[in-house]
């Protein structure tokens, strides 16, 4: 029997004892009604039911195996952990505080479950290179604190979104997009635009200036315009 054959016969095997497990039956994503029906007056009646495994693999960077090694080390009791940042928490993803008297400061996260962090870890660096909500979050920290801090906080959030989609049969994960972390701030926004605009004009520097009233037969100005630095 070849290798590939025999990762075929344990996926099968792997997806056999998943089914047994409760919590990861097929569930309606409007109603949250698992076991493969719609409660009274679902709206959602008709909509693809997804077992847990599936709905998991929607957030970016999973995958199916990682699915699997999520909820075979999370469990699926919502009574394990009390909030998302208890189950993070269990991983060792968030960082611990060393007191010594009146003095507290942060340290390490730790070890943690090596095979929940190992597969939250390979999920983050693939969501990395994604062009999304966590693979922003991920470029943004790792220009600030490294590349490894990043890793540990998009693992984080993807530690905190699988439990909530453990918790909640009718929840699924919604992709905000890379500019979900964008400043909101129409002044920063606009500092951000000319720092663009300069990089990609070595040697000018851009001024913003009251429009005028653009005169007879004349296009309106945007009011900007490039000077040499």
């Amino acid at each position: 029997m070849g290798s590939s054959s025999v990762i075929t016969l344990l996926d099968e095997k792997i997806e056999q004892q998943l089914a047994t497990v409760p919590g990861t039956a097929p569930a309606c994503t409007a109603c949250g009604l698992a076991g493969g029906g719609h409660a009274p007056g679902c709206a959602g009646e008709g909509t693809t039911l997804l077992i847990l495994a599936e709905r998991l693999d929607e957030i970016t960077g999973i995958g199916e195996c990682n699915a699997r090694v999520l909820i075979a080390e999370l469990g699926t009791d919502p009574a394990t952990f009390p909030s998302p940042g208890h189950a993070a928490a269990w991983a060792r993803l968030t960082s611990r505080s060393r007191q010594s008297g009146e003095t507290a400061k942060p340290g390490r996260t730790g070890k943690g479950n090596r095979y929940l962090r190992g597969a939250l870890g390979q999920s983050a660096m693939t969501a990395a290179r994604t062009d999304t909500r966590l693979g922003a979050l991920y470029r943004r920290i790792a220009r600030k604190r490294g590349k490894q801090t990043a890793i540990v906080a998009v693992s984080r959030v993807i530690c905190e979104i699988a439990w909530i989609l453990i918790c909640d049969p009718a929840a699924r994960y919604e992709e905000l997009g890379p500019d979900y972390y964008s400043p909101r701030s129409p002044a920063r926004q606009t500092r951000d635009k000319i720092r663009d605009i300069e990089r990609l004009n070595p040697g000018m520097k851009v001024i913003l200036t009251d429009a005028e009233p653009p005169g007879p037969g004349a296009e309106a100005g945007s009011g900007a315009r490039p000077q040499a630095a």
